[in-house]
């Protein structure tokens, strides 16, 4: 059965988020709590370790009630993963303390591919470096035939549709199951989307066909993706072309932004403006009247006038009443040991990033680690600096990239899991995870600890 043509799962869906923070909504809520995780190959592992620490710290955190906070998990390529994984669970806690995150990360289906052919098809740079059904065995095990609106918390994941079209093409096939579908009834659609005519528009402000970011979200009744099985959008979220291959026209978000935290204030933004459409002309001059705005006033407003007005306001509270952790993969970011270059574009491009340190990314990663880097900027200022904390000590030497590749190999893997696990808890990262709790004492409850506070001082 396709799709779109699923019953509805609202009788099984999450807690949806009333994402309103106009008054008279923001004295009965307590605001939001944003999780944004970053994506980060196989240091995936790297951020479950630290939120399982911050779980065992403080254990008010990710234990919200219907009454209290409203949490929304946001996650890209790894960080989607783990974000996916927490909403799966009823009590996110038990999840963390359980190390189930962890024990995905160690899955040798997820870094495997056992297919000889596709092997040295990957070897020889023909055919994806990890296999297609490897993966999906290790995230079948996980999530199951879970749809999205099954989850138990709202999520924002981040994907990027290569097709170009205003929709994927969603029919999930491994490359092996396009090609029999083709060979079989003369279908290649799964290999090539015919474009519509006429061309679709876009959030860029195009009109032509082109590649394009894809968030899936599950936070409404009426969301598009509350069907779509969890295991498809989290294979299409942790797969980067030519590492893994392409289902359904989507892969790895990180093409466009590896730190999610940006994404995710754009669709709080972009709930309650729905929202705000909803609401009659009495509401809206009723809910301004509570913002100080005399009757007089809002008489000769048009809607659209009282619309953006509102939404002002809305802003404004939506900023001060959200509290954000942005998790990091703890990569330590590559540097260049020179100031003065003149090396060709070939040559730049194959010249290790720092010949005297032991870091090898080529200079096409970083496009990648600015997207990343300006996202946190963005959000700190968004949110100032008693709502969002950026937690990413840079615990691990080896690039991400660098470290996906290692990872396929079950020697230098587990080499790789044990450095990994002990640069989680060396004195930078339990640093990092006190200042993370100290930050959710303060932003969530008013709260303050002596302790914690001082793994500021050493960070």
């Amino acid at each position: 059965m396709s799709y779109a043509n699923r019953p509805p799962l609202a009788q099984h869906g999450p807690k949806r988020l009333p994402f309103r923070v106009g008054l008279p909504h923001a004295k009965a809520e307590r605001g939001r709590f944003v999780l944004s995780l970053d994506g980060g190959g196989i240091y995936g592992l790297t951020s479950a370790i630290w939120l399982r620490q911050i779980a065992e710290r403080e254990p008010r955190f990710l234990a919200f009630d219907e009454g209290e906070r409203r949490m929304l998990l946001v996650g890209c390529s790894s960080g989607a993963i783990n974000a996916l994984h927490l909403a799966m669970h009823e009590d996110p806690r038990k999840t963390l303390l359980d190390g189930e995150l962890e024990t995905f990360w160690k899955d040798e289906d997820v870094w495997a591919n056992s297919d000889p052919l596709s092997r040295i098809g990957s070897n020889l740079g023909l055919a994806p470096y990890f296999g297609t059904d490897d993966f999906l065995k290790a995230l079948e095990r996980v999530f199951g035939q879970r749809t999205l609106g099954e989850l138990h918390f709202p999520v924002l994941i981040s994907t990027y549709n290569w097709t170009g079209e205003a929709d994927a093409e969603r029919s999930w096939l491994t490359p092996g199951q396009a090609f029999e579908k083709g060979i079989r009834t003369g279908d290649w659609s799964a290999f090539v989307v015919v474009p519509p005519t006429p061309a679709t528009s876009s959030r860029a402000g195009q009109t032509t066909r082109h590649w394009r970011p894809k968030f899936f979200d599950n936070a409404h009744d009426d969301d598009d993706d509350l069907n779509v099985r969890v295991l498809d959008v989290a294979y299409a979220a942790a797969a980067p072309p030519g590492f893994r291959a392409l289902r359904g026209g989507l892969g790895d978000g990180a093409s466009f932004n590896a730190n999610p935290s940006v994404n995710a204030i754009g669709y709080l933004v972009e709930c309650w403006e729905k929202e705000v459409d909803l609401l009659g002309d009495d509401e809206l001059r009723a809910e301004l009247r509570q913002h100080g705005e005399a009757p007089g006033s809002l008489a000769g407003l048009s809607r659209k006038d009282l619309i953006d007005q509102l939404c002002a306001y809305r802003l404004g509270l939506m900023l001060r009443d959200t509290a954000m952790i942005s998790m990091g993969s703890g990569q330590d970011l590559p540097h260049y040991g020179f100031s003065n270059s003149g090396f060709g574009f070939g040559l730049f491009q194959a010249m290790p990033t720092n010949p005297f340190v032991p870091v090898w990314p080529s200079p096409s990663f970083y496009s990648l680690d600015a997207a990343t880097t300006d996202a946190e900027f963005i959000a700190r200022q968004l949110l100032t600096k008693g709502r969002y904390l950026r937690v990413n000590p840079d615990v691990n030497k080896l690039p991400t990239l660098m470290a996906a590749l290692v990872a396929r190999q079950p020697i230098l893997r587990a080499q790789l899991t044990a450095d990994i696990e002990q640069n989680a808890v060396n004195e930078r990262s339990q640093a990092a995870v006190e200042q993370a709790v100290f930050f959710l004492r303060k932003a969530l409850w008013n709260e303050d600890d002596a302790q914690a506070r001082k793994g500021l001082q050493r960070l």
